[in-house]
């Protein structure tokens, strides 16, 4: 069996910053909503399966279904545009390139979990189960990233601090318990009236903001603004490094290809 490694996100800007993923970490990425949170996570998922050493890598996808989830891969990575896809609207060379993406994709060592909401003692079965899996045909389990955490159904309680505080307590327990990194991804609260518009989010926005600061290895926020001179197309965007056990905080810049979905080092 391989031993348990670190590996690379492919956005190096925030490699550098955090020498990659580590097992037995949970990693915690947040946004306002649509500032590209899935779009991140798709495109660090590819980077990951789809690199000269993949990682095999479970995906719950607690919002969109499989079908969806693949689609964003193929934009993603083979450089389609998202919109066209969904028409179907594409010459030959078009579908050679789609086709050719949906093969390195299907090779790649990636499971997608879709069960519509799914408790946390689901995913974590489903987590154990591919980890036994692959432990036994000599591979192990690398990576889950969960999309996102609110849609997580609670199995009995109403949402509270404190249900939340044992929610992220136990992905943290569970990242540990198969030597795996949990990327979890999370919203963030609208800012309140008095803030100034377009205002950076910080850790105190967070739901559950003590426990993902306590429990999280790493708690990074994308931020995006448009600037005059930016394409349609292009953005900049920020991931903003609010925690990092692995080395300095602060922000890294990335370009965010709307049409595509995808999110990559800056230019």
């Amino acid at each position: 069996m391989s031993k348990a490694r670190h590996f690379l996100t492919g956005l190096n800007c925030l490699d550098k910053r955090t020498l990659g993923l580590h097992p037995g970490e949970l990693v915690c990425i947040a946004s306002r909503p649509g500032m590209g949170k899935t779009s991140l996570a798709i495109s660090m998922t590819a980077n990951v399966v789809l690199s000269r050493k993949p990682t095999p890598t479970l995906l719950c996808s607690l919002e969109m279904n499989a079908q969806n989830v693949m689609n964003r891969l193929v934009a993603s990575e083979g450089s389609v545009n998202l919109a066209d896809l969904h028409k179907g609207a594409f010459d030959k060379a078009g579908w050679d390139n789609i086709v050719a993406t949906l093969a390195r994709l299907e090779e790649a060592p990636l499971y997608i979990y879709d069960k519509p909401a799914p408790t946390l003692q689901d995913i974590t079965a489903e987590a154990r189960r591919l980890s036994a899996k692959l432990r036994a045909e000599g591979r192990r389990l690398g990576l889950v990233v969960i999309d996102y955490l609110q849609l997580i159904k609670l199995s009995r309680a109403r949402r509270t601090s404190e249900t939340g505080k044992k929610l992220i307590r136990e992905l943290k327990a569970l990242a540990k318990e198969l030597h795996v990194s949990i990327v979890v991804l999370s919203q963030v609260r609208r800012p309140a009236g008095g803030c100034p518009k377009g205002r950076a989010p910080r850790m105190t926005d967070l739901p559950d903001a003590d426990a993902l600061d306590f429990y999280s290895d790493l708690v990074a926020f994308i931020h995006r603004q448009h600037k005059p001179g930016q394409t349609a197309s292009t953005e900049e965007a920020e991931l903003i490094l609010a925690k990092n056990r692995h080395g300095r905080t602060g922000c890294v810049h990335l370009d965010f290809l709307q049409e595509y979905g995808r999110f990559q080092d800056a230019n």
